[in-house]
């Protein structure tokens, strides 16, 4: 984990997850480049009862350059992260 400030750009839209996950709770994947060329792969979670007006409420960096931080498991219907 680091408390490095990144400055980011949008690369690129992961349309495959863009996804209503129930609740008002919605997930999106993207990837993000730095002015160095790195890669990150951020996910991004967003509450609100339409795709009009919603609010954010986590980011967090999933995988820089490829390499995974975390991974996601679902048991009893409830996703969370496993950290590498």
């Amino acid at each position: 984990r680091s408390d490095k400030v990144l400055r980011l750009a949008l690369d690129k839209v992961h349309k495959e997850r863009l996804s209503h996950i129930g609740n008002d709770v919605y997930f999106a994947c993207a990837d993000f480049k730095d002015p160095d060329g790195t890669i990150y792969d951020i996910d991004i979670f967003l509450q609100g009862n339409n795709t009009e007006s919603l609010t954010l409420t986590e980011i967090s960096v999933h995988k820089e350059e490829g390499v995974a931080r975390y991974t996601w498991e679902e048991e009893s219907g409830l996703w969370s992260k496993v950290y590498q």
